[in-house]
């Protein structure tokens, strides 16, 4: 073991050495072409590894960018098998249509088109998805015929009787594989792959009791055995001698059991049994407990024939395995477990049955593409020929075709230089049409800017002149002699014259508020402030305007909440809000809510009354300037107009709810982690 160990440490270091070497050489190398060599060998130090496959596309990228066809063949080739091997579908069909690509591009068929396809066949099979292994097979197929390739019908021919075989239909698996067999005699001897082939299609040919075919064909196995042992020996590389060796004395045990020569089969199942014992390949073991099963059946001996044929089904339920077993249990009188085993079969059996129904679906639909397939090659054949009868007409009449494409010619000049003429004018056309159209909504705008103009001071004069001939009048009033008015009286009128001053700044501050905001001139001043304090800030400046059987609640979620905003804009809208209000609640109840929503990164504050409520009418229109709902309410309309500004600037939002019917609900959403950026 320690010297095995220390081999083994040895071949490792070599190997990272090799590596080492080859990787540097990749590096330092400038010609392109003689990077080629080194990324394969590179790649063949990591079979089966992921940088096996870097070093693969590596190769097929630059071999492709020079056009050295050997090696962009064999890197697709090497990661179609990686891809294989490593039960990756997609990039196995991904690389298979590249090398496809490739060859219709050169017009040539190498060996590796057909593998790859072949490997894509395999791959279905061992998926066991037998229409796509057939339906891959005989695409393969006619992909040889057209390319008359001996080696490609062959691997077709091997593929269609592996998927036939699969199936259990051994009849067509036989006629496939004997095509087959006919185009690998005609290629280069090969036994090696002849060993493969014939171990491949031995069962089908003993399932259909063609028995002296059978023996040929070990015969000649055991022959090729011998042959490739010798070569393997010569080159000191290990062959597979302990499967061969099981495989055909198997296949001989069971040949001399359908020819009814027990003594004979007896021996090779001793001598095959020598190579099982130690074996933990369960494709080994599987078939050999089968033949032991129909050996000690034949012999008698049904105990012995039902503790293997146990054994293969503990590895794997077929059909033909419990045929088997009932045979046996048959024969040795266990009727109850035949009857049982029977039921197991034929569950199975519906279960196949309705498989390979969906199969021969597939099948039915694949043969009939192939018969549209025919179809349309026979009328392309047919179009072929009347086009090469139709040549000498063109031939002919090709003077007379030159004639008049210099004629066509010249008017083709004539008319390109007539619509280049055309098209210059439609083009100056079009440019003077679009030219009056944006005169004509540049007027409309500045139409609709001086009409708006004239409404907005129209209804800035209304709105001023109000609290201005109320100070006027009082002012009057005030000037008249002195025993005229008591000092109340005198004191009422200027508390009015006052509170029209007050009305009066406020629309003077909330027009300019408005103008600076639709400017975009005003800048919001972000900082960390209590939200709660503010709230109750605005409660207490807004107290004295709430009428003696009017309820103003503020009931905070918490004591202290921090918000990033701009104190003075947050506070303005609050009671811009209260302030409405106010106005139009005479009795029942106004109530500010805070509520906090950190899923939505927000907050949400909503001013509710039960006063006169808005008409859903007005509630598109509640947000324009000037807009009012009582036109005998003192203000000037523009409230909620700059709220809604101040809430869009703070990135927020503001709205009517419109569901909220006894009375009116204003939303004010301002979002959390407001910065000045």
């Amino acid at each position: 073991m320690t010297g095995l160990f220390s081999c083994t440490q040895l071949r490792a270091e070599i190997d990272r050495a090799l590596t080492d070497s080859l990787c540097n050489v990749l590096k330092n190398t400038k010609d392109p072409a003689q990077k080629l060599p080194v990324l394969l060998y590179l790649s063949q130090l990591y079979w089966q590894k992921p940088e096996e496959a870097s070093y693969l596309k590596e190769l097929v990228d630059l071999s492709t960018e020079l056009d050295s066809l050997n090696y962009v063949y064999d890197g697709y080739s090497k990661l179609c098998r990686y891809y294989f091997n490593d039960s990756q579908l997609d990039s196995l069909i991904i690389m298979k249509n590249r090398l496809d690509s490739i060859c219709r591009q050169h017009s040539v068929t190498p060996p590796v088109f057909f593998q790859v396809r072949n490997l894509l066949c395999k791959y279905y099979q061992g998926e066991l998805n037998y229409e796509l292994a057939i339906s891959e097979a005989f695409k393969l197929l006619n992909d040889a015929k057209k390319a008359q390739n001996d080696y490609a019908l062959m691997l077709a021919n091997q593929s269609i009787g592996f998927a036939y075989q699969a199936m259990g239909r051994n009849k067509e698996a036989v006629v496939a594989y004997r095509k087959g067999l006919e185009y690998l005699h005609k290629l280069k001897d090969n036994p090696i792959y002849e060993i493969q082939y014939l171990s491949e299609m031995l069962p089908s040919f003993l399932d259909e009791n063609l028995l002296a075919e059978s023996r040929q064909i070990l015969d000649r196995y055991n022959e090729l055995y011998q042959i490739a042992s010798k070569i393997f020996e010569t080159k000191g590389i290990p062959y597979r001698s302990i499967w061969h060796r099981w495989l055909f004395n198997s296949y001989y045990a069971e040949l001399y059991m359908k020819m009814g020569q027990l003594d004979k089969a007896g021996k090779y199942i001793k001598e095959a049994s020598k190579y099982t014992a130690n074996s933990t390949e369960e494709n080994m073991k599987y078939p050999y407990y089968r033949i032991k099963a129909l050996y000690h059946l034949k012999t008698k001996d049904y105990q012995k024939a039902l503790e293997e044929i146990d054994k293969g089904l503990d590895i794997e339920v077929q059909p033909n395995y419990l045929k088997l077993k009932i045979e046996i249990l048959r024969a040795d009188g266990q009727k109850a477990n035949a009857i049982a085993t029977y039921e197991d079969l034929f569950a199975l059996d519906a279960q196949i049955k309705t498989e390979a129904f969906d199969r021969q679906i597939s099948q039915l639909r694949l043969l009939n593409d192939l018969n549209d397939q025919e179809q349309q090659t026979f009328e392309l054949q047919r179009q072929n020929d009347e086009l090469a009868m139709q040549r000498q007409l063109v031939r002919m009449g090709m003077w007379i075709s030159l004639l008049l494409l210099v004629l066509l010619s010249l008017l083709v000049c004539y008319f390109l230089h007539s619509n280049k003429l055309k098209n210059a004018l439609q083009r100056e056309k079009d440019s003077l049409v679009e030219l009056e159209k944006q005169l004509q909504i540049a007027k409309e705008k500045a139409e609709e800017t001086d009409r708006q103009k004239t409404a907005f001071i129209a209804k800035v004069s209304h709105e001023i002149r109000t609290p201005l001939n109320a100070i006027v009048g009082f002012s009057k009033l005030l000037g008249e002699e002195d025993d005229f008015y008591s000092e109340e009286e005198k004191l009422e009128f200027a508390g009015l014259i006052k509170s029209n001053f007050e009305l009066l700044m406020a629309i003077v501050n909330n027009i300019l508020d408005l103008s600076l905001l639709e400017a975009g001139r005003v800048k919001p001043a972000i900082d960390a402030y209590d939200a709660i304090a503010c709230c109750r800030e605005v409660i207490e400046e807004i107290k004295h305007l709430i009428l003696p059987r009017v309820r103003l609640t503020f009931i905070p979620p918490v004591e202290q909440y921090m918000l990033n905003t701009d104190k003075q804009r947050f506070k303005q809208i609050l009671i811009n809000l209260l302030g409405n209000a106010a106005k139009f609640t005479r009795d029942g109840e106004i109530r500010l809510t805070f509520e906090i929503e950190p899923n939505l990164h927000q907050i949400r504050l909503s001013v509710t009354d039960t006063g006169c409520g808005i008409p859903i009418e007005k509630h598109p229109h509640i947000f324009d300037r000037f807009e009012k709902v009582n036109e005998f309410v003192q203000g000037a309309g523009l409230g909620l107009a700059i709220s809604l500004l101040i809430a869009q600037l703070l990135k927020g939002s503001l709205y009517i709810d419109s569901t909220y019917t006894s009375g009116a609900r204003f939303v004010f959403i301002h979002p959390i982690g407001l910065t000045n950026q």
